[in-house]
C-alpha cells in the first residue's frame, strides 16, 4: 500500500461486472477492498472533499494489497479531472477497467437508472435524451480512456473482458493477479451476483434512492457488508410485488450500434484485441 493509498483501482466500466469482480478480489488473501465499494473520492462534485484520511481510512491495514472500484471514474462528460487527481495522489497506482458488449452495457445502464432513480425517457425516445446521451458515453470504452492515457502509461491499465470473466473466471483472475503481482488463487465457488435487475427490481424504489444519497455515504462507509446485505435483504421482502425493467423495443439494438461502432473500432485498435463476442 503506497502512504495508505489504493495500489489498484477498477476504473469501470458501470454495469460490467465491477461488482463482482471487487467481490472476488476481495477473497484473496492478499487483497483488501475498500469498505465502501464505491468510494467516489475522485470526484469533485461527490467525496473528495472529505480529504485523503477518510479516503485512507476505507482501506484495511492488514492486507499486501488494496484497491477500490468506482465505475463513476469513467464518466468523464460529467466527472471531470478524475484521472489528473488519481495521479496526483499515486501515478505508479493501476487501473483495471472492465468492459462489455457496449451495446449491452448500454441496456443494463439503462435499466439500473430506471429501477434506482426513475424518471428517464421511454425507450424509443432514450437516444434523444441528455440521459442517453450520458449512458452512451459510457460505453465510449476508447474515448472514456483517453482521458487516462493523458497521465497514465498504457502498461498500467489491466483491461478485463467481461465475457472471458463470466465463462473463463480462473483463467481471468490469474491473468489479473499477475498484473497485480500477487499469487493466483482459484475461488471454490462464484461470488454471488448483485445489482442485477431482478435484484434490483425486488428493493422498493424508495430504499434505492435513499441508499444513493449522498448524506448516507459517511454512514454507509462505517457499516460492515454483510450489514449492508442483511439489510437489502430485509427491505426487498417489504415490496409486495417486483418491479420489472424495461425491455428492449424492437429497433433499437441496431441504433445503438450505429452510435457506437466508431469508438468500438478505435478501442479494438488500442488494446490489439478483437472483441468477438460484441454484437458491435
Amino acid at each position: 500500500m503506497s502512504d495508505g493509498l489504493p495500489d489498484f483501482v477498477i476504473i469501470g466500466a458501470m454495469r460490467a461486472g465491477t461488482t463482482a469482480l471487487a467481490d472476488c478480489l476481495g477473497r484473496h488473501p492478499e487483497i483488501g477492498i475498500s469498505r465502501l465499494k464505491e468510494t467516489d473520492f475522485f470526484i469533485e462534485e461527490k467525496n473528495f472533499g472529505r480529504g485523503m484520511n477518510w479516503y485512507r481510512s476505507l482501506f484495511p491495514e492488514n492486507k499486501r494489497i488494496v484497491g477500490e472500484a468506482s465505475p463513476n471514474y469513467t464518466k468523464r462528460d460529467v466527472f471531470e479531472n478524475v484521472p489528473a487527481r488519481i495521479h496526483a495522489a499515486n501515478p505508479d497506482v493501476k487501473l483495471i477497467y472492465v468492459v462489455r458488449d457496449p451495446v449491452k452495457r448500454f441496456w443494463s445502464h439503462y435499466q439500473h437508472s430506471v429501477l434506482v432513480h426513475g424518471g428517464l425517457a421511454p425507450p424509443r425516445v432514450i437516444l434523444e435524451d441528455t440521459e442517453g446521451a450520458h449512458i452512451l458515453a459510457a460505453s465510449c470504452y476508447y474515448w472514456q480512456l483517453c482521458a487516462y492515457l493523458e497521465f497514465f502509461d498504457r502498461a498500467q491499465i489491466y483491461i478485463l473482458d467481461f465475457d472471458a470473466f463470466t465463462n473463463e473466471r480462473g483463467a481471468s483472475l490469474q491473468a489479473l493477479c499477475n498484473f497485480l503481482g500477487v499469487s493466483a488463487f482459484q475461488l471454490t465457488d462464484h461470488a454471488p451476483q448483485k445489482n442485477s435487475s431482478a435484484s434490483l427490481g425486488a428493493v422498493p424504489g424508495w430504499a434505492l434512492k435513499l441508499a444513493h444519497h449522498p448524506g448516507l455515504v459517511g454512514v454507509r462507509s462505517v457499516l460492515p457488508g454483510s450489514l449492508r446485505n442483511a439489510a437489502k435483504t430485509s427491505l426487498s421482502k417489504l415490496s409486495p410485488s417486483r418491479r420489472q425493467a424495461p425491455v428492449m423495443p424492437e429497433g433499437l439494438h441496431e441504433q445503438i450500434g450505429i452510435a457506437l461502432q466508431e469508438d468500438a473500432t478505435q478501442f479494438r485498435k488500442l488494446t490489439a484485441r478483437a472483441f468477438p463476442q460484441w454484437s458491435v
